[in-house]
Parts: structure tokens; C-alpha cells; sequence
């Protein structure tokens, strides 16, 4: 009955050891798990402010392209409410010589209403990608990611607890 006893006691301590290293280790997967995803949201943030670049350097070149577009449609508005005052004004002209000469200035206007009529600007904006530049930086980055000196690497060990000591040398442990 007495070993029985001891053997409890002896079971319980191993019970309540092994539950505080599961604890510990769940403690310690807990901060690797935390260590990983700040070193790879480091690496998102880093791409996701390039993304963002890129994103507002497409944005300012379309904004370019189109401030000279509207301003081209602004002149063709102003050009048409011009020539439908000048068609008015001449409509309201009875002599032969004042009409001669607003149909010389419709005339004229003819030639820059058919340079109005062609863009000076254009609708090409496209984002290029390289695409085996492209994979070789993927690659790259994969490698870069899974070399322990750069993207971190995974430690375990093997050794009991009970083979592990600790040494305190002046303030260092």
C-alpha cells in the first residue's frame, strides 16, 4: 500500500512536470508564431508601400493625360459656342461683303475644328511586368526567405530538461 502511495505521488509530480512543459511550450510557439508574422508583416508593409507607389504613379500619369484632354474638350466647347455666335452674328449680316467675310472666317475655323477633332494626348497607360525578371525576384525572395540568416529559421532541441543547466557568468546568463 505504501509504494502505491509513492507511486501516486511519483505520477502526480510527472503529470504536473509535463503539463508546465506543455504550458512552456505552448508559451514559446506563442512567440515564435508572434516572431514570424512581425518579421513577415515587416516584409507586407514593405510591398504594400510599394503597391501603394506604384498605384499613385498611375494615378498622376492618368490624372496628367486627362487634365490634357479636358482642356481639349474645354477648347472645343468654347470653339463651338464661338462659331454659333459668329453664325448667329452672320445670319443677322444682310450686306455681301460682311457675309464674305464671316463665311472666310467659318472658313478658317474649319481647319482648326479638324485639328480639335485628333487627340493631342492619348488613352495608353498600361503597367509593364517583366515577366522572367519577375519570377527571378519571386524566386529570389522565396530563397532569400528560407536562408537562416535572413528570413529566421526554426529551433528546436531534443534535450531532456532534466540535462539542461543554466550558468550565470557575472551579469550574463
Amino acid at each position: 500500500m505504501h509504494l502505491h502511495f509513492h507511486l501516486s505521488i511519483q505520477l502526480t509530480e510527472a503529470n504536473k512536470i509535463i503539463g508546465e512543459e506543455i504550458h512552456k511550450l505552448d508559451h514559446n510557439a506563442d512567440d515564435a508564431f508572434e516572431a514570424v508574422n512581425n518579421r513577415y508583416q515587416d516584409i507586407l508593409d514593405t510591398v504594400e508601400k510599394k503597391r501603394q507607389e506604384a498605384l499613385q504613379q498611375i494615378r498622376e500619369k492618368r490624372d496628367e493625360k486627362k487634365k490634357v484632354l479636358e482642356d481639349q474638350l474645354q477648347t472645343i466647347q468654347n470653339e463651338r459656342k464661338a462659331i454659333d455666335a459668329d453664325v448667329q452674328a452672320s445670319q443677322q449680316q444682310v450686306d455681301v461683303k460682311s457675309i464674305t467675310k464671316a463665311i472666310a472666317e467659318l472658313n478658317d475655323k474649319v481647319n482648326t475644328v479638324s485639328t480639335l477633332a485628333e487627340p493631342i494626348e492619348n488613352h495608353y497607360i498600361v503597367y509593364m511586368v517583366d515577366e522572367e525578371k519577375s519570377k527571378g525576384l519571386l524566386k529570389k525572395i522565396s530563397e532569400d526567405l528560407t536562408n537562416p540568416q535572413l528570413g529566421g529559421r526554426i529551433r528546436t532541441s531534443k534535450t531532456l530538461p532534466s540535462n539542461c543547466r543554466c550558468s550565470i557568468l557575472g551579469n550574463r546568463v
